[in-house]
């Protein structure tokens, strides 16, 4: 959580970016190999996402007060947190983890890494119709 705590206050100082740039380095922010390449383009507009992300969302979710894990919209609804499984010791697959627990609901894995849906969205679609299937059940 120290990490955390050190890209909050980059961001506090205006510096957003490098906490994004901090932020990818600990995430082992690689694509999974088996995606097709990222054009220039979309390197660059996924940078500007993720420096909004930093400046609005990023603190709040990794420092949310525990009442924001009773979220009243899912009570009585079957969900589970999906993790990529070529990222599973990351701190994204870590906070999966933490929230599945938090709500008190099943891990399942699927192809890929963080970016899942749209590195591998054909194989994502067919675990995720599987999943449905099975926890449809």
């Amino acid at each position: 959580m120290a990490e955390c705590r050190a890209m909050c206050k980059l961001v506090e100082q205006g510096k957003a970016r490098r906490a994004l740039l901090r932020f990818l380095l600990l995430m082992n922010g690689e694509s999974d190999e088996r995606a097709a390449p990222r054009t220039p383009e979309k390197i660059d507009q996924q940078m500007k996402n993720g420096t909004l992300y930093m400046q609005h969302e990023f603190s709040e979710f990794f420092f949310a007060p525990e009442e924001a894990f009773s979220l009243p919209a899912l009570n009585g609804k079957k969900i589970c947190c999906l993790i990529g499984d070529s990222k599973r010791d990351s701190l994204f697959a870590r906070s999966a983890k933490l929230l599945a627990e938090r709500l008190d609901c099943p891990v399942r894995y699927v192809p890929g890494g963080h970016n899942a849906p749209y590195d591998l969205p054909l194989e994502f679609a067919c675990v995720l119709l599987g999943l449905l299937e099975l926890e449809g059940e």
